[in-house]
């Protein structure tokens, strides 16, 4: 049988209210016109120009360059001169010294205050600590609240005390009175502390005043210094010598001085004999007067005096025979040295430094001499060593120079 069908569904009762209508599209809004472009605005009036500045500690401009001397002794005053730009006193100058070890580190102690004067822009004057040693120093043109700056190194500065600086002996004691003797002081505590600030003293030289010396190595730990001998005055025999660091200043003389004695010059009348061989060795009586006069003058200190008479010499033309074999006032014995063929002015001196005028005695050089060395060099290539001799046909002597290689 067929299947049963399904009934429809009942219909929808039509709506009491009909729909509204469809709404119309929104409408877009009127574009409005463009703008005008605005109107530049006027610039405000720039302000006034701010006044300048009023100098502060902070506005100057300074530097510290330099110091000189390097040391001074205990008990100066102005004895630091510092020198650089821009010192322009701002409140109150002064020096600051710090104390430091040789090698600059710092050493235990309090920094040092002195009164400082300002003379320039670029010279100012220290006062020196009351206390010995090595100081760093420096400058405040602000009563201590700022240092003016280093432009290069540090600056050093020594305050020595003078019981430290002694003078032992002066070699040779003596010289004729015309002056110019070479003379080498030795003894304790010479340095130099700026130039021109070492130098040596002659009793009876006006206050301040001194010859300038020269530092030498120190030998055996005693320091060295040579300076060179004025004329004597009228009717001086003998003089002090002593040493200054600072260039004769006040309390800067050595605690010892040295006896400097000046005498006659020694004549030579004649010589016995008056010739011999040019290779030397001839033994040579030289007559004449005033030959033991520096020796004479240490009176009966005998090691003084005999330090003196082995100081002397007698020179053949230009060259210097070794110590005589005998001395005595008018009376010497000496070998004669080497020398070249023909006559040579005898002459004698006191100190092995300043010899007599020549007084017309020659000695006679007979023969060939032995070759004298006048040069050892390297050739260009560095392999050969080139020796120069005098030029003088000769092979005496087996060819030993009077010169050491």
């Amino acid at each position: 049988p067929p299947p049963p069908r399904t009934p429809p569904p009942p219909s929808q009762p039509p709506s009491l209210h009909p729909a509204p209508p469809p709404s119309p599209p929104p409408t877009p809004p009127p574009t409005p016109p463009p703008s005008p472009p605005p109107s530049p605005s006027p610039m405000p009036p720039s302000p006034p120009p701010s006044p300048p500045l009023s100098p502060s500690p902070q506005s100057h401009t300074t530097s510290l360059r330099s110091g000189f001397p390097t040391g001074g002794p205990l008990g100066a005053t102005t004895a630091l001169t510092l020198t650089g730009s821009g010192f322009d006193v701002l409140e109150t100058a002064r020096c600051y010294f710090a104390p430091i070890n040789t090698d600059g580190t710092p050493r235990s102690g309090s920094e040092i205050s002195t009164t400082a004067t300002v003379a320039s822009a670029t010279r100012a004057l220290c006062d020196a600590p009351a206390t010995a040693g090595l100081f760093r120093a420096a400058l405040s043109l602000e009563g201590g609240y700022t240092r003016v700056p280093l432009y290069f190194d540090a600056i050093r500065f020594e305050v020595y005390n003078p019981a430290g600086l002694t003078v032992d002996a002066v070699t040779p004691p003596g010289g004729p009175l015309s002056g110019s003797t070479l003379v080498t002081l030795v003894g304790a505590g010479f340095r130099s502390l700026g130039n021109g600030q070492l130098c040596c003293i002659f009793s009876g030289m006006p206050a301040g005043s001194c010859a300038p010396g020269t530092l030498l190595g120190a030998v055996g730990g005693r320091t060295r210094v040579r300076c060179t001998v004025p004329a004597a005055p009228t009717g001086v025999v003998n003089r002090s010598l002593a040493i200054s660091l600072n260039g004769g200043s006040a309390l800067s003389t050595s605690s010892t001085s040295a006896t400097f004695r000046y005498y006659a010059q020694p004549t030579v009348t004649e010589i016995e004999p008056t010739s011999g061989d040019a290779l030397g060795g001839t033994l040579v009586t030289v007559r004449g007067a005033n030959f033991l006069t520096l020796a004479s003058a240490f009176g009966a200190d005998a090691t003084a005096a005999a330090g003196a008479a082995a100081l002397m010499r007698v020179a053949f033309g230009g060259v210097v025979a070794t110590a005589p074999l005998f001395a005595n006032e008018t009376h010497v014995i000496v070998a004669a040295p080497w020398g070249y063929a023909g006559f040579a002015s005898v002459t004698i001196s006191l100190n092995a430094q300043q010899f007599s005028s020549p007084a017309g005695v020659e000695f006679e050089f007979v023969g060939l001499h032995a070759p004298e060395l006048l040069g050892a060099a390297f050739g260009p290539a560095g392999t050969q060593l080139v020796l120069t001799f005098d030029s003088q046909p000769t092979n005496r002597g087996g060819m030993a120079g009077v010169a050491p290689c």
